[in-house]
Parts: C-alpha cells; structure tokens; sequence
C-alpha cells in the first residue's frame, strides 16, 4: 500500500521518474490489487507529465476497469492534443 502512496506524492512533488518508478511495479498491475486501476491512471499522468504522449494513451485506452470511460476519453483527448510547432531553424550569423 505504501509504494502506492509513494507514488502519489513524488507526483506531486513532480518527481516524474520516481513516481513512474512507483507506480509501474508488477503489484500495482495484477488484476487482484485494489491499486490496479488508480495506479494505471496515475502512470499515465505521469507519463503524459514527462512528455510521453504515446504511452499515456496506451495506459488509458486499455483499461478495462470501472473508470474506463473517463480513461478513454482523456486518451481521446490527448490524442486530439495541438502538437507542437516545429521550431524554426536558427538564421546563419
């Protein structure tokens, strides 16, 4: 229970690769843990925190639990996300 927990707060801490570490351990993903659902969305925060698009949308639209339609939505919604402007390349001085 504590390393979900731990995860949680080094999100809020924004501590991106600590929380990741966390929340992705094996205990969190088996289907008999009460974690499995919350530690699923909350990887995807994370991996949607540290620029990892792709991977939140996986996380979010492969659940099956209860809270499924609210994951596949925000997947939707990152999906549909503005990308980002290519930047312009520096003038020669």
């Amino acid at each position: 229970d504590a390393g979900y927990w731990v995860g949680l707060m080094s999100f809020d801490d924004r501590k991106y690769e600590v929380a990741a570490t966390w929340l992705k351990r094996p205990e969190f993903s088996a289907a008999e843990s009460p974690w499995s659902a919350g530690a699923r969305y909350n990887l995807a925060r994370t991996m949607e925190a540290l620029g990892n698009f792709e991977a939140a949308i996986a996380l979010l639209e492969k659940d099956q639990s209860p809270q499924q339609h609210g994951n596949k939505l925000r997947a939707r919604m990152l999906k549909s996300r503005p990308k980002p402007a290519k930047s312009a390349e520096k003038p020669s001085e």
